[in-house]
């Protein structure tokens, strides 16, 4: 077993125990640590900024998504956080580079025409169809995103009480 592999299954054992996070987000992890590693065929103590970003524009001119680029450095900069308290590494070098933005991607908007189908979709003769037109127009009103609305419902927020939402979707306030 190499030293990086070693390492490897140290940071694998402090992902699950000390931050307990889920088995696909640690096979995502290491598998993302992996496939840096071999592109920089470097050692982990011999990266620096310049090898990240050079990473990251490989990553973008490879067409992987913002996000998945995000997910990447995110295990990345773990790895590193680990090293460090493991004193393995004497610094993180993904603290020195600026993260792409999530909002690099233009969301998508219904036309008038598909809005309008959408609204008269539901029957609203049933309990279902009632529910799902309040949704509906619950949610072209005010433009809350949908994730958010469901977390309220699931929560039990949505009928109990008046919730005011920021533009980024985190509940501001609330009141009876």
């Amino acid at each position: 077993m190499n030293n990086l592999s070693r390492v490897l299954l140290n940071y694998k054992n402090y992902l699950r125990t000390e931050l307990g996070f889920s088995e696909n987000t640690i096979k995502a992890y290491i598998h993302d640590v992996r496939s840096f590693f071999e592109w920089s065929e470097k050692y982990y103590d011999k990266i620096d900024m310049v090898d990240v970003v050079s990473y990251m524009s490989y990553l973008r001119e490879n067409t992987f998504a913002v996000d998945t680029i995000l997910r990447k450095l995110s295990g990345l900069s773990s790895f590193y956080d680990f090293l460090l308290q493991e004193k393995l590494v004497g610094n993180n070098p993904l603290n020195a580079v600026q993260k792409p933005g999530r909002w690099d991607k233009i969301p998508k908007f219904l036309n008038f025409e598909d809005i309008d189908k959408l609204l008269d979709a539901p029957d609203i003769n049933t309990s279902f169809g009632l529910r799902d037109k309040v949704l509906i127009e619950t949610l072209y009103s005010t433009g809350v995103r949908v994730i958010l609305m469901l977390q309220m419902i699931r929560k039990g927020i949505f009928c109990l009480k008046i919730t005011r939402v920021s533009e980024t979707g985190g509940e501001k306030g609330t009141g009876k």
